[in-house]
């Protein structure tokens, strides 16, 4: 076979493309060619030895351990134990303060009936079953004449002590500040009792205990005993969740010094 000097200037002049081609791709994967080198994404190194699969090298991927996250469930059930409690407590004087707003506001409109009947309204207990209404004295505030638009609740609910009364209902007792009678029912009203011009308002307060008998105020709270007296009134420096209940008093004040206590209680 012969060749001619056409052919061989063919081949060694591909030949020498070729190495010049090589040349070209080792100077772009060595990054000499920089204008190559700009315009190609950068490549990251892989481990190989990782079963066939590509690890990135110096990045480390983990997780949390056991340990720290316990220690993160420790730190959390450490702030639950603190804030907990001062929520509770910063709702409880929250009802304490709505309790005692309320009846301010029910004191007003007292006084208020007063002046067109010269009476206050006779007592109110409420009526807790099958619901909550309130059917005597506070029903006067608001008919025929509204003293008060609507009549509020208590912020605390009703007794615990009496689980079929758990409506949240303030309690109203009234009567005569000079013979010490209630005015008995609306329907059934008590002489000497009327006209009314005495009256107290009640809240459970935050243990919801019955600590008064409302329903025969004012003779009800006189007591020799002051101690006691002075027991049923919620004093939130015994405990914010502590015994006693919730008073406002208005009117005349009985000559006993048990109702100096009572409204002393309730100017607070």
């Amino acid at each position: 076979m012969t060749f001619s000097a056409e052919n061989a200037k063919f081949a060694f002049g591909d030949c020498g493309r070729g190495n010049e081609k090589n040349a070209a791709n080792k100077s772009t994967v060595g990054g000499k060619d920089e204008a190559g080198s700009k315009n190609r994404p950068r490549m990251e190194r892989f481990n190989s030895t990782s079963k066939g699969k590509p690890m990135m090298l110096g990045i480390r991927r983990q997780g949390f351990t056991l340990i720290e996250l316990l220690i993160v469930v420790a730190i959390i059930a450490i702030l639950a134990l603190i804030a907990v409690p001062n929520f509770l407590e910063a709702q409880t004087r929250a009802k304490a303060s709505r309790a005692k707003s309320d009846m301010r506001t029910l004191t007003t409109a007292e006084e208020a009936y007063y002046v067109d009947w010269n009476s206050y309204t006779f007592r109110d207990l409420g009526d807790y079953r099958p619901v909550a209404t309130y059917v005597e004295g506070f029903r006067q505030l608001t008919s025929p004449i509204a003293y008060i638009t609507t009549i509020p609740q208590d912020a605390f609910g009703g007794y615990r002590d009496s689980p079929g009364w758990m409506h949240p209902l303030f309690e109203l007792g009234a009567g005569s500040a000079t013979t010490l009678a209630p005015t008995g029912p609306l329907n059934n009203p008590n002489p000497e009792g009327m006209p009314s011009d005495t009256f107290m308002f009640r809240s459970t307060g935050p243990d919801r205990y019955d600590d008064t008998n409302v329903g025969n105020y004012p003779i009800s709270w006189r007591s020799d005993n002051l101690a006691d007296v002075s027991g049923r009134i919620y004093d939130p420096t015994n405990g914010t969740v502590s015994s006693g209940d919730i008073y406002r008093a208005g009117g005349m004040k009985p000559a006993h010094p048990s109702f100096d206590i009572l409204f002393n209680a309730s100017s607070k």
